[in-house]
């Protein structure tokens, strides 16, 4: 039987293609509003909510689609360079600035 908890659990997992996997920190779980109004969910409902997921409107344009994004960008920098490489290269240009520095100070 499908419950919000099953619902919510699918969502964060990412299963509808809409997002990354990845919990998102609700301030109060899906259904509960519903359940403190003391109208809970039915299985119709969930079921409903379930179709609307994987199927979504393609007229209300929910402006995120993230199956196209790989999952783990953390590697890259705004300018598309992963980080080692930024830092070698920084390092090299310190080294270069350094050699000119000292070779300015020996002339002297």
């Amino acid at each position: 039987m499908p419950t919000n908890s099953h619902l919510r659990e699918e969502i964060d997992s990412g299963r509808f293609g809409d997002k990354v996997p990845f919990p998102d920190p609700a301030t109060a779980p899906l259904g509960t509003d519903d359940e403190a109004a003391g109208r809970p969910a039915t299985r119709e409902e969930i079921a409903e909510a379930r179709r609307d997921a994987f199927q979504p409107d393609p007229a209300a344009g929910s402006g995120t689609d993230e199956r196209g994004r790989p999952f783990d960008d953390r590697g890259t920098t705004v300018l598309g360079v992963s980080f080692p490489t930024a830092v070698i290269a920084l390092l090299g240009v310190v080294v270069v600035l350094a050699a000119l520095v000292a070779a300015l100070i020996t002339r002297a």
